[in-house]
């Protein structure tokens, strides 16, 4: 969630694509979560693949504040 965040930030989506996304991700997480295949799914990926997102988009955001 913090990285689509993120990124609609960063990118200046438009209001129909930032519903679109919201939309998508709850179709996706909806059954996951129901099914608990959630956890599953998170311990696939790697502890350094999730820093290494949560770094980048941390960078973004820093970016784009200074334009500010």
């Amino acid at each position: 969630m913090k990285a689509v965040s993120a990124v609609i930030l960063t990118d200046g989506l438009r209001p129909g694509e930032v519903a679109a996304v919201g939309l998508l991700m709850g179709a996706i997480l909806l059954p996951l979560g129901m099914s608990g295949a959630i956890g599953r799914v998170a311990r696939l990926i790697p502890q350094s693949v999730s820093a290494g997102l949560q770094l980048g988009l941390g960078i973004l955001m820093a970016v784009l504040g200074v334009g500010l």
